[in-house]
């Protein structure tokens, strides 16, 4: 008797063991779910087809240009209402690989900070143009700094080879946002597509 009592009780715990692992496995399913993507809004630049996909949580559209895509921040996790960004396509099919796209970046630092320092103002160079990997694409990136009136501003540039030439983001945002900032601007050109990629 005390034999058959004790395996019934080992054979409740298994059940009971078994009833808590399965309804672990369930809740599990629940927990472990993909998060449901934001809200992903797009917009299209019509001469060479490049799409922008983006948060519009986090971001709204200008379209005062309809080659232009201007993208302005309105929450703090992609810096505020400081950040905002531009895409830029570039028919220039001669720089349309690695040295010459870098050669061609310092081109456009070094005459930007010519027209400031022309105009009594200081443009400062803070990461030269280096190459990144995203995605398996090669990206040319580079960042100047600059102060209007109190408060000191961060312009990023990106660009990335596509068949047409160049595409990219060009950013700003205050300097203290710009961490916050950098990381938001790197997913939206992440999320670019390019035609004939």
């Amino acid at each position: 008797m005390t034999t058959v009592c004790r395996f019934s009780r080992s054979v409740d715990s298994a059940r009971y063991s078994q009833a808590i692992a399965i309804r672990l496995m369930i809740a599990l399913q629940f927990v472990c779910l993909p998060t449901p993507p934001a809200l992903a809004a797009q917009a299209t630049e019509p001469r060479h087809g490049v799409v922008v996909i983006y948060d519009d949580a986090k971001w709204s559209i200008k379209r005062k240009n309809p080659h232009l895509i201007v993208l302005n921040c309105k929450d703090e996790s992609c810096g505020g209402a400081s950040s905002e960004c531009m895409t830029l396509q570039f028919d220039n099919r001669a720089d349309s690989y690695a040295p010459g796209l870098l050669t061609q970046m310092n081109k456009v630092n070094r005459k930007f900070i010519g027209i400031w320092e022309r105009n009594g103002q200081r443009l400062e160079l803070v990461d030269k143009p280096e190459w990144q990997t995203l995605n398996h694409r090669s990206i040319a990136l580079s960042s100047l700094r600059y102060r209007l009136g109190n408060r000191v501003k961060r312009i990023w540039s990106s660009q990335i080879l596509a068949q047409f030439g160049t595409t990219g983001l060009v950013c700003e945002s205050d300097e203290d946002k710009y961490p916050v900032a950098n990381a938001s601007w790197m997913l939206l050109l992440q999320s670019i597509l390019i035609p004939g990629e």
